[in-house]
C-alpha cells in the first residue's frame, strides 16, 4: 500500500486495526507469501493463514474467506479479486445446474464457457440439459502459491 492509500475496512481487520464483526482467531505470525518470482510483503496474517489452509482445494467461494477472517462477502471478494490481480489467486468459474445447483463444469477462462448453449447436466434427473446464460456461473478462487 503507498503512502497515502487508505486501508479498505477489510484490510484494517484483517491487519488488526479494526476489530471484526465476528471474532476471529490466526495463529499466523508471518506475513509474507512466497512465490516463484519473489516474495510479497504485507498480506495480513489472517488471509495467509485462510489462503494456506485452502492451496489443495479445487476452488472457494469468497464467503470462506469471508468466514475465516470475520469480514463481510463483498469485502471478501475485493480482496480476492485484488490477489487475483496480483497474481496470488486465480479465477475458476463454475457453471451450476439451475435446478440442482450442482457444478456440471469448471473453466479457467470466462471466455471459454459456452454461454446461450445446451449443456447437459447428468447429475440432475429433473432437467437433462439447459441453455447456459451468465447467471448460471459463479467466480470462484484457487491458490496459486502460498508458504
Amino acid at each position: 500500500m503507498g503512502k497515502g492509500e487508505q486501508q479498505t475496512e477489510a484490510e484494517q481487520i484483517l491487519y488488526g486495526k479494526l476489530e471484526p464483526r465476528k471474532p476471529t482467531k490466526s495463529t499466523v505470525s508471518d506475513t509474507e507469501l512466497i512465490f516463484p518470482d519473489g516474495v510479497r510483503p504485507g498480506i495480513p496474517p489472517k488471509l495467509i493463514e485462510a489462503l494456506t489452509a485452502l492451496i489443495d482445494s479445487t476452488g472457494f467461494h469468497p464467503s470462506t474467506i469471508s468466514k475465516r477472517c470475520g469480514i463481510s462477502q463483498s469485502q471478501a471478494t475485493q480482496l480476492l479479486d485484488k490477489l487475483e490481480v496480483e497474481g496470488v489467486v486465480s479465477p475458476v468459474y463454475k457453471v451450476l445446474c439451475p435446478e440442482s445447483d450442482r457444478t456440471i463444469k469448471s473453466f479457467k477462462n470466462y471466455a471459454d464457457i459456452p454461454l446461450d448453449d445446451y449443456i447437459i447436466c447428468e447429475l440432475c434427473e429433473a432437467s437433462s440439459h439447459f441453455i447456459t446464460a451468465a447467471y448460471d456461473v459463479r467466480k470462484w478462487y484457487t491458490v496459486n502459491s502460498v508458504r
